[in-house]
């Protein structure tokens, strides 16, 4: 085989470009930038886990004019297991560790008092005072909005918040309760990645149903919000060919139009696929491994196991049924899968089944694997599989 898996870091370093987010950064670097943008103002960058909200968020620290913007990157879930809020501060505090005494002696005392009396309520109470009580928040606001127009003068302060969906419910709001005393103080602006879907249902699940108050709360604090689109076919074939150099058209059509549209899922395949090829030793245990872990990803595994099982038992094998008759769909769905009633699951596509055994059996007979060899490998990741 002409292409090699190998195992993919999950840090988005180059996916950015990649995905097509980099014309979101640069926007983003524009209007943060613009001079006659309003401040206080918040900014949600809402996607599935996974999506690339981190990338945007680091290449953004990157691009952001230190001459234009003093910049704070806080990563929400490096602190989700002791006091994120009071990490949050911690990251301001050291942001100004050298640059101003008053505003971090501020900062340090402000932690203390805001831990005591906001950062341990529970959601009720915190939401209560957040939002309607502002005699004591005032203060905090009015005091640092000082201590900030002086030192940041023609400045504004960016807080980038990342993996806030990653934190619990009771964590992530003592964040947004912190960012709001924040944002009502001029020049500063807050940008946080966030699933917002998935917050709401985390919510939803500890607290039980959302009421208006509730729903409105989570809704005020973002005044802007930018939701991530599913990369197209196009991208996707790119971020595969980056991760993949040397993949073959029919191998990375197979990829692209099969696998998840996830970019951080497609790296977990990729990194599934490098360490079960480390299993076989066939010349095209690339190809198998790559072909079984697709198989799998568009059935799941207690289907993908019964239907191999149910060959087996017929004295059939799944690598005989792609090279014979993977291009006879009709054949495959009428002798086999619904004489046996494999696929009953609402949730397995047949128009992707289909387009894997057509492309899977193009590709095989080009390369002219060997039946037997293919149907060796295919067994050895059915009887890994079968004990994961």
């Amino acid at each position: 085989m002409d292409f090699e898996i190998y195992p993919v870091s999950d840090i988005p370093v180059s996916d950015v470009k990649l995905l097509g987010h980099d014309k979101i950064v640069e926007n983003l670097k524009k209007f943060l930038e613009y001079d006659k943008i309003i401040t206080p103002l918040s900014i949600a960058i809402h996607g599935d886990w996974g999506s690339g909200k981190t990338g945007i968020m680091l290449s953004l620290s990157k691009k952001l004019d230190p001459d234009k913007s003093d910049i704070v990157f806080f990563e929400a879930w490096k602190f989700e297991y002791s006091n994120p809020a009071m990490g949050l501060l911690g990251t301001i505090i050291q942001k100004y560790e050298k640059e101003s005494t008053a505003i971090k002696s501020f900062l340090r005392a402000a932690g203390t008092i805001l831990s005591q009396k906001y950062l341990n309520m529970d959601m009720t109470q915190l939401i209560d005072t957040i939002t309607r009580n502002t005699s004591e928040t005032g203060n905090f606001s009015d005091r640092l909005k000082s201590l900030l127009k002086k030192h940041l003068k023609e400045k504004n302060l960016v807080i980038i918040i990342d993996d806030l969906d990653r934190c619990d419910v009771e964590n992530t709001l003592q964040i947004l309760a912190l960012m709001k005393l924040f944002l009502d103080i001029d020049r500063v602006i807050c940008i946080v990645a966030v699933d917002l879907t998935r917050l709401q249902q985390a919510w939803k699940q500890k607290y039980g149903n959302i009421n208006d108050d509730e729903i409105g709360y989570l809704d005020k604090i973002f005044q802007i919000k930018i939701n991530l689109h599913t990369p197209t076919n196009e991208q996707i074939r790119d971020f595969l060919q980056e991760l993949v150099p040397g993949i073959k058209e029919d191998v990375l059509s197979l990829f692209s139009n099969l696998i998840s549209k996830n970019p951080r899922a497609i790296k977990r395949t990729l990194n599934l696929i490098s360490y079960r090829q480390l299993l076989l030793s066939s010349s095209h245990k690339q190809l198998s491994a790559s072909l079984w872990t697709i198989l799998e990803e568009i059935m799941t595994i207690k289907p993908l196991i019964a239907f191999y099982d149910t060959l087996l038992r017929n004295g059939n094998s799944l690598s005989h049924l792609i090279i014979t008759n993977g291009d006879k769909w009709g054949e495959i769905k009428g002798s086999v899968i619904d004489k046996h009633n494999l696929l009953n699951s609402q949730t397995i596509d047949n128009n992707r089944l289909k387009f894997y055994f057509e492309t899977t059996k193009t590709i095989l007979d080009k390369l002219a694997v060997d039946e037997k060899s293919l149907d060796s490998d295919f067994h050895i990741m059915y009887s890994a599989t079968k004990q994961d």
